[in-house]
């Protein structure tokens, strides 16, 4: 009875800690399929947001908790008023804000970003008085951006006010590939 415990565990531990697989491994269509679109009577643009892309980044004994996606908006009555977007959220601990203000793009080419959102989530009491915060802010592309996009991917450094502080999202070809299959069912 006690071995069939352990081997439970073992095997919940072990289905536990299985990742899924990287987004670039997913096929355009694959990715298509898990993209949401939100289209109610109540709104007058379709919303459409891309699959979650999740990393954790060690910065000492701290753990970042990043993701990032697409977004979009699609006029239903005008198609032309669409904007698109891609969503960075990080949580950290530190004992001060980031800032995240900025980006680049591969090749150094900057990047403005808008602020979504930045919050304290939690401050300790403890003697180093580190808080866990949340930063999110957003890039805006165009249409013809994604259409680059689905050919080459997009690589993006968000910058913060400390010059050796990054956070990296990549997004490969195929993410844009699938999202846009999902995008132009719904364009005019």
């Amino acid at each position: 009875m006690y071995k069939n415990i352990l081997l439970i565990c073992a095997c919940l531990l072990v289905q536990a800690c299985a990742s899924a697989p990287p987004i670039d491994q997913f096929s355009p269509e694959q990715i298509a399929s898990l993209t949401k679109v939100t289209n109610t009577e109540f709104d007058s643009h379709i919303k459409v947001v891309g699959v979650d892309i999740g990393n954790t980044v060690t910065r000492g004994l701290n753990l970042d908790i990043e993701k990032y996606f697409m977004r979009s908006d699609i006029g239903k009555f005008d198609s032309l008023i669409e904007s698109h977007q891609l969503y960075f959220e990080v949580k950290y601990t530190a004992n001060d804000w980031r800032f995240y203000d900025g980006a680049n793009l591969k090749g150094g080419v900057p990047i403005n970003t808008t602020q979504i959102s930045r919050e304290v989530v939690h401050c300790s009491g403890n003697m180093f008085g580190a808080c866990n915060y949340r930063e999110v802010v957003g890039i805006t592309f165009s249409y013809s951006d994604l259409m680059l996009a689905s050919k080459e991917g997009v690589s993006v450094r968000f910058n913060t006010r400390y010059t050796d502080v990054f956070s990296y999202a990549y997004l490969p070809p195929n993410y844009f590939q699938g999202y846009l299959n999902v995008i132009n069912k719904h364009r005019g």
